[in-house]
This record gives C-alpha cells, sequence and structure tokens, in this order.
C-alpha cells in the first residue's frame, strides 16, 4: 500500500517470486486541482531460500567391464527452484567412489569411467551424489542421489590350475581305471564364462581325464620295462566363446613292480679248454637280463652242479677252482640259475648250460714196445725181402687224439734209401739188398704242435757173414737232441756197443737212446 501523505509504499504480505517475479504500479499523484502519473515495476529479487533437490533420486546402469575408460555412464540431475546463482548446482560424490574408479561432472552431473572395471574385483558400486547450488550463502541439497553401476561379466580371466605342476609315483601294475591324480583349475568369470572342463590334448597316452572333475585314470596296462615315466600337459578350458584356456604339466612316474624273470642270453654255451689251464681263471661268461629296474635285477648265479670244480660269480664269469685233467675227466656240464633281488625273488625259468670241453695237453712221450728191434735176415735169403716187410714196430702215448696219434719215420736220412717206413702202421719195408748189418734208429711222435717223440733201435743182422761176433757195452751219458722241448727236465743215457772182433771194414758200434 501507499502512504497517501507521504507516497511511501509498503509490502502488506510476503512475496513469493517463484509466483510472481514482478509486479507493474500506477502511481497517482494529485493537489485536488491538477493529477500527476508515475508508472512503477516492482521485480521480486530471488532470495536463495530453496535447497536443490534430485529429481529421481535414484539411477542405475549395466555397463561391460570392459568398457573402455572415458565413456557415459549415465547423468544425474537435481532441481533448484530458485533462481539466478540460487538456481545453478553443483554435484559431488559423497560416498561410494574412494577409488576414483568413476568421474562426475561437477556441473552436469555425468557420470563417466575413470578407471578399469573389474567384475571379480566388484561386481556392483553404489554411489551417493549431492548437489549445491552457488547462492550466498550456498544451500545443500535435502536430499542424496544413489547411483548403482552394476559390472557385467565379460570372459577376461583363463582358468588357473591349483599347481603348475603335479607329480604322481604309481606303481606299473596298477588296474586299468584306477583313479591317478585329480588336477583342478578355477576361473575367476562368472556364469558360463566361469565354468571349466579339462581335456589332455596328447593322445595315445594311457590315461584318460573326466572332463568336468578333472580326476585322471588309467586308460590301459602301464609297464615300466616300456616306458618308466609320462609327462603330459592337462588344459582347462572355460565356456566363453572364443575360449580361454589354462594349461598345467602332469609328470607320472611308474614303480617298478618285479614281474620279469631273469632271462639268460644265450642259454647254451659250449666251451673248449686247454686241461693245464691255470686255476683261478674266468673260462667263460654267461649273459643274464632282467626288463625289472635297477632294484629288481641284481643277479644272483648259483652254479647247479660240479660247484667243487667250477664257481660262478654275480657278474656270470666262470672261474676254475680245481686242476682239469682231460683224462680223468674230459666233459663238464655246468647248470647255472639266476635269481634277481626283488620281492619275492624271481628265479630263471630256463637255466643256462655252459658244456666245457677238457681239451687233452700233450703231456705224455710215446713209447715203444721195445728198446731195441733186432731182425735176423740169412744172407742168402736176403733177396725174397725186398720190397717186404721185414719188421713192424710199434709205440703208445697216453695222452688222448689227436695228442696220443703217432707217427712213425726212419731217424737217419742215409737209411730211406735202403728201408721205407709206414708213418702210420710203423711197418719197415726193405727196399734194396743188404751187403751187411745195419743199425739205425727209428722214432715215434706223436701229431700235436711242439711234437714230443722218442727213438727206437733197429737192427739188422745179416747172418753168415763176418759180422757175426760178440759185443761189448759202454754207457755214456748226453742230452738227447730228440727229446721232447717241452720236456727238458730229464737226461738222456747213450748206450755204445762195441763188437769184440773189429776190423777196418767190419768196425762198428751200436747206439740207441735210453729216456730217464
Amino acid at each position: 500500500m501507499i502512504n497517501s501523505t507521504t507516497g511511501e509504499i509498503t509490502l502488506q504480505k510476503k512475496l513469493d517470486r517463484n509466483k510472481e517475479k514482478k509486479y507493474d504500479l500506477f502511481v497517482k499523484a494529485s493537489d485536488g486541482k491538477h493529477d500527476a502519473y508515475l508508472p512503477l515495476r516492482v521485480d521480486v529479487l530471488d532470495v536463495n531460500n530453496f535447497p536443490a533437490v534430485f529429481k529421481p533420486q535414484n539411477y542405475s546402469v549395466n555397463i561391460s567391464e570392459s568398457l573402455e575408460l572415458g565413456m557415459f555412464l549415465l547423468q544425474v540431475s537435481a532441481d533448484d527452484m530458485d533462481s539466478g546463482m540460487n538456481r545453478k548446482i553443483q554435484y559431488s560424490f559423497q560416498n561410494g567412489n574412494e577409488n576414483r574408479t568413476f568421474h562426475l561432472d561437477k556441473e552436469t552431473g555425468v557420470i563417466t569411467l575413470a578407471k578399469t572395471l573389474d567384475y571379480e574385483d566388484t561386481s556392483v558400486h553404489i554411489l551417493t551424489v549431492s548437489a549445491k547450488d552457488e547462492g550466498i550463502p550456498p544451500l545443500e541439497s535435502r536430499n542424496l542421489a544413489f547411483v548403482t553401476i552394476r559390472v557385467i561379466d565379460t570372459n577376461d580371466n583363463s582358468p588357473i590350475f591349483d599347481l603348475s605342476s603335479y607329480s604322481k609315483l604309481v606303481p606299473e601294475n596298477v588296474k586299468v581305471g584306477t583313479k591317478i591324480l585329480t588336477v583342478r583349475a578355477t576361473d575367476k568369470d562368472s556364469g558360463n564364462y566361469g565354468t571349466v572342463k579339462y581335456t589332455i590334448p596328447l593322445s595315445g597316452l594311457p590315461f584318460r581325464i573326466n572332463s568336468s572333475t578333472g580326476e585322471i585314470f588309467s586308460s590301459f596296462a602301464l609297464d615300466f620295462e616300456k616306458q618308466t615315466a609320462y609327462n603330459f600337459i592337462a588344459v582347462a578350458i572355460d565356456g566363453g566363446k572364443p575360449h580361454r584356456k589354462g594349461f598345467t604339466i602332469v609328470n607320472v612316474t611308474l614303480e617298478d613292480v618285479n614281474d620279469n624273470l631273469p632271462i639268460f642270453q644265450p642259454s647254451r654255451y659250449h666251451i673248449s679248454i686247454p686241461e693245464d689251464t691255470n686255476v683261478g681263471s674266468v673260462i667263460a661268461k654267461v649273459t643274464v637280463s632282467d626288463n625289472d629296474g635297477t632294484q629288481n635285477n641284481s643277479m644272483i648265479l648259483l652254479t647247479g652242479d660240479n660247484r667243487d670244480t667250477f664257481k660262478v660269480l654275480e657278474d656270470g664269469s666262470v672261474v676254475l677252482l680245481k686242476t682239469l685233467d682231460n683224462l680223468k675227466h674230459s666233459r663238464y656240464n655246468l647248470t647255472i640259475n639266476a635269481t634277481d633281488t626283488g620281492q619275492p625273488a624271481l628265479v630263471s625259468s630256463t637255466p643256462a648250460i655252459v658244456f666245457i670241453s677238457v681239451l687233452d695237453v700233450n703231456n705224455y712221450f710215446p713209447q715203444f714196445t721195445n728198446s731195441t728191434y733186432v731182425v735176423k735176415i740169412l744172407q742168402p735169403k736176403i733177396k725174397d725181402f725186398i720190397g717186404k716187410a721185414i719188421l713192424n714196430v710199434s709205440a703208445t702215448d697216453k695222452d688222448r687224439a689227436p695228442d696220443g696219434t703217432i707217427e712213425y719215420f726212419i731217424l737217419d736220412d742215409s737209411e730211406r734209401e735202403t728201408f721205407t717206413m709206414n708213418p702210420t702202421s710203423g711197418e719197415i719195408v726193405l727196399k734194396k739188398i743188404l751187403g751187411e748189418s745195419r743199425e739205425f734208429y727209428v722214432c715215434a711222435r706223436d701229431t700235436i704242435k711242439p711234437s714230443s717223440y722218442s727213438c727206437s733201435q733197429v737192427v739188422i743182422k745179416i747172418e753168415g757173414t763176418e759180422q757175426e761176433g760178440k759185443w761189448n757195452w759202454s754207457l755214456t751219458q748226453t742230452r738227447d737232441s730228440y727229446a721232447n722241448p717241452r720236456q727238458s727236465r730229464g737226461f738222456v743215457y747213450l748206450l755204445r756197443i762195441l763188437p769184440t772182433t773189429l776190423n777196418s771194414q767190419s768196425e762198428r758200434a751200436l747206439y740207441f737212446f735210453v729216456l730217464l
């Protein structure tokens, strides 16, 4: 209202700029005679008396965890019934953005992504936003905006096994279908992305894996002797598209079981050794094998017979324990068994048999049945003996053939023009007429090299000649140049016989050897 006297205009009721922003007045002044008029506008100035209010108050959005940084998520909005600067609003996070994962534009209320999301870390983010106007003094919003951001899982994690490698020691005789071990992998992703299936990509292995549980079973018989260990990769595959995979190494070591018998290779041995082989000599070596591992295949070799003559060492060496004698025992059959060190121990099913032949050594000299052979021929009958045998000498040798096989020969080369001698039978044949008595030596030697031999004297007496008479005997010691080179331990005595009647034409001395 206006004071008619003073012209003072006063407010009669409370103003509300939100209802009426201005008033247009027309003021009249009158002195009773004349009137004057004045137009008057009253603008209602805003006073910051209204806080901002969020409309709506609740916000939510679903976003992929793979969303790129800086992408728009949503916009919050608040209203202020004031005007001017009193109506201008600034937004800020109150709670929920401690890691500064999101950015809020303080003027527009737009929320964008500031950091990479990880569903496996936080699947839901709940933020509170406040609003404040720019009045003097500024007023805070009466309520808060609640923003719910749900992170949608993506297949961004690969399955991870609990262990980078698994190891198991398994007896080789486990039954087919036995569970060996279990591998386990987890995937942080959710839903189908986190579902894990197992597989063994390498084919031909004696194992199979349960695709759901990761249990590994034997799929066919194991054999330590064929393969002692298996190393392979197990794979975990998630349900994403495309799949993501995890890997681990599986080491299965087989434990040897004593399931193989020792085997001799070969099982028959034929050995020939001379009878003078030194005691302690290794005369043969048998070979035995066992397909089991080292803890089961150490061999203990046992002789089956003749243990007093031979010994078998653990390495298969056959050792001579006693002096051999071909004449007493020319053959031995040695039976050998093998046992391993497994539990229980296994014995070879087929023994090794060593057939040992003891070879004769040239131990003995041939011995003539007579030390001297005397043949008497009448002078008139000599022609009748030409081309015929006049004597058959004989010698024996205690050695076995071929050492004991005897060969005969005439010692003096000059006599071979008059006599021939059969080397096998010892038969002496006269080749031409004799004019006088003759003495020469024949020898018997064995056929082994070096030979042993002995000699005997042959006396051919032509009766009815001046050669008849008495004989004197003398004994002279000498070394025998014909003695066995291998047996030089004795002496040979040379017996010299002289006739009592001597002349320049008939003087002869008979010589023969005596071996002592």
